[in-house]
């Protein structure tokens, strides 16, 4: 196997789980959706803050003002 080969090998496999863990997120993103259905608006600010909280790096600046909007719009 020479070098090219190996490199397109591993840019395949790495487009191909890109895509793969895409189409999952959009599936559990549609399913989230659809569990959601008939929720309120601060139920779902609930989880969107739930989910945004998992998602979270160190150092990065967190929306302000997310939950008095939610909270408006009751």
């Amino acid at each position: 196997m020479t070098a090219t080969t190996a490199l397109t090998c591993a840019l395949v496999c790495g487009v191909v789980s890109g895509a793969i863990r895409a189409w999952r997120d959009v599936l559990v993103l549609r399913r989230l959706e659809r569990l959601m259905t008939g929720c309120t608006a601060r139920q779902r600010a609930d989880v969107a803050q739930t989910i945004a909280a998992t998602l979270r790096r160190p150092g990065r600046p967190q929306l302000p003002g997310a939950a008095q909007e939610v909270d408006e719009a009751d």
